[in-house]
């Protein structure tokens, strides 16, 4: 009679090969197709804190990508949001971001054009770091809403890429 654990092990080969398999298989498709076999950082769930559901799409870096975000978001947003949006244009996104956003969380330091577009239309909040605005965001929202980091721009200094963005903000939403 097997114990448990060597009955895990017994049939651990045969579900080893399969699951490289399959693995092979998708990242070979994935090469032909022209897609990134990196690991994406869009729309991914962090975590469901007190009602509040926080979604990482640090992957974003243009507006339409943001726009898809938005659009497939059905509950109230507050949204985070910054970095070196030097070249973005936020006006095709104001019937968008009037319709769904509850507020919108800047950081960094050139917020202007976030301001100048949203500012009449939606709360908004300056904060000096990926901390502060998680905070702002998770008290500013009610049961059943969504945080959602998306920047729809390149990351500013304060960051060296996506990925140390989406980590920061994983690492604010579990200090809450």
């Amino acid at each position: 009679m097997l114990k448990e654990t060597e009955k895990i092990t017994a049939y651990r080969p045969a579900n080893f090969f399969a699951e490289q398999l399959v693995y092979a298989r998708n990242k070979n498709l994935q090469q032909l197709m022209g897609v990134s076999t990196q690991e994406t950082l869009r729309m991914r769930e962090i975590s469901r804190f007190g009602g509040v559901q926080f979604l990482d799409d640090s992957g974003c870096h243009d507006i339409h990508g943001l726009n898809y975000a938005l659009e497939s978001i059905q509950r109230p947003i507050l949204w985070i949001t910054g970095g070196a949006d030097s070249q973005v244009n936020y006006t095709s996104l104001l019937p968008l971001v009037v319709e769904k956003v509850k507020a919108v969380v800047c950081i960094g330091e050139d917020n202007e054009r976030l301001q100048r577009a949203f500012a009449p239309y939606v709360t908004m909040y300056e904060c000096p770091d990926m901390g502060h605005a998680v905070k702002t965001a998770y008290y500013s929202a009610e049961s059943g809403d969504v945080v959602l980091l998306s920047s729809a721009c390149e990351c500013d200094r304060r960051f060296a890429n996506h990925q140390e963005r989406s980590r920061c903000f994983r690492e604010a939403v579990t200090e809450l």
